[in-house]
């Protein structure tokens, strides 16, 4: 059970930000760079000058969480519509993106010297007539060139956000987190940099998760050898089984998840939705104009192929805007409804069991270490991140949100961000005189 600290922080105003025009060539979901405002906004604005002027916050730490950028399709074996396993044009996916790894002898190893092999992860191993579940070098949910660049966008936008030159760092505290001087990781050679109890990294045993997390953190904290004075700077990067990963709603863990997630599909609500005469119709679209998909795949199906420019059948091809009533649109929304029915029935309590591991970390690293801390000095004194990331999926964007009270029912699109700050403020405003602001 997790403390009860919000009640003894301030919570500033939430800041919701507009992504996408109605007038967007592709749906929210994508959040491509053609059209959309999740490249130009910023994503973490500052406080308010009236904010700053009645409290005078110290901006203590942040904990951002997101959803990993732009991926292939998730599942193996899954029917979208009539027609796409045959044309190539809609269910091959080839990829450039690839992970790069080295390996890390034990001290036990014969093998003790420093070695310069890096081994590139190449999915194109099968050949005719095996295949690979997309049919080209992809595998199933991996990170595209699409998604490459939305994590280097965030990555931009936070340290446009936390990192300040050397005047500006000294003479605001409400949002410096890092000098820009020392904003990369530190090496082994000394010289600088940010130590690695002052940044934390987490994130589930996914490819496209701990690429989209990596390459958040490239662009935030560029580092070089010539900053660190190491060739290479080994950082922790935290994680592990993914079947055993509360990082989203993991049944597995907890049988409570599995009897809500029942209790609330055969609730009155429930049952009175799915059996309306407008899901009735949208289930029939599914099941006779596309030949026997299924909601499980449905909005899936369509954003991978809407988002990367590839054909999809005519009876869900109407989507204009995100305000429209399209066929599109209602799927979207019809799959993002099953979802938060789920996540919000009784109280939100799915929701909050399920994100209770993710939000408890966050409050064990830093909310609680800044109940005790006046100055970024005394959260390092304790240990306790600047600066935390967790990198996860929708499905940990969404449910966290309905946990915290805070979610309108949306989907969460790719690339996704949420972050968590705390603050010292003036000791005369609240209980504590420590803040929190969401956006």
């Amino acid at each position: 059970m997790l403390p009860p600290c919000t009640t003894s922080l301030l919570l500033l105003p939430l800041a919701l930000l507009p992504l996408s025009s109605a007038s967007a060539p592709y749906p929210d979901y994508c959040s491509h760079k053609s059209g959309s405002e999740f490249w130009d906004q910023p994503r973490v604005p500052p406080l308010s000058s009236s904010t700053v002027a009645s409290l005078s916050p110290t901006l203590l730490s942040a904990s951002a969480v997101i959803r990993h950028g732009a991926r292939t399709p998730w599942g193996g074996g899954f029917f979208c519509w009539d027609g796409y396993r045959q044309d190539a044009s809609q269910s091959v996916f080839d990829c450039d993106t690839s992970m790069v790894m080295t390996t890390a002898p034990t001290s036990a190893s014969s093998y003790t010297g420093t070695s310069n092999l890096l081994f590139k992860k190449n999915y194109a191993g099968l050949a005719d007539p095996e295949r690979n579940e997309l049919g080209g070098t992809c595998h199933l949910g991996q990170l595209i060139e699409q998604g490459v660049e939305q994590e280097t966008r965030n990555g931009e936008q936070l340290r446009a956000a936390y990192v300040c030159g050397d005047v500006e760092y000294d003479a605001d505290d409400s949002r410096c987190l890092f000098r820009d001087s020392d904003a990369f990781l530190a090496g082994e050679g000394g010289g600088g940099g940010i130590d690695r109890t002052e940044v934390y990294f987490r994130g589930d045993d996914q490819q496209r998760t701990l690429m989209s997390g990596q390459i958040l953190t490239e662009a935030l904290f560029p580092t070089t050898e010539e900053l660190s004075g190491s060739e290479n700077v080994l950082v922790d990067w935290m994680t592990g089984d993914y079947s055993r990963d509360p990082i989203y709603p993991n049944n597995k863990i907890c049988p409570r998840m599995t009897e809500l997630q029942t209790n609330a599909r055969a609730s009155e609500d429930y049952l009175a939705y799915i059996n309306s005469p407008e899901i009735v119709e949208l289930t029939a679209i599914l099941t006779e104009d596309l030949g026997g998909a299924d909601w499980t795949h449905a909005l899936d199906c369509q954003m991978t192929a809407v988002c990367n420019d590839r054909p999809i059948p005519a009876a869900i091809d109407d989507f204009q805007s995100d305000d429209d009533n399209s066929i599109f649109n209602r799927i979207t929304a019809h799959a993002s409804w099953l979802h938060f029915a789920v996540y919000d029935y009784q109280d939100a309590e799915y929701a909050k069991i399920a994100m209770a591991p993710l939000l408890g970390n966050i409050l064990k690293r830093s909310l609680l270490p800044s109940l005790t801390a006046a100055t970024k000095a005394d959260m390092k004194a304790q240990a306790a991140p600047l600066l935390a990331l967790y990198s996860g999926h929708d499905t940990t964007v969404m449910p966290m949100l309905s946990a915290l009270e805070m979610s309108a029912g949306d989907w969460a699109p790719y690339a996704s961000l949420v972050t968590i700050e705390t603050y010292y403020v003036a000791d005369d405003y609240g209980t504590s005189g420590r803040a929190f602001r969401v956006v």
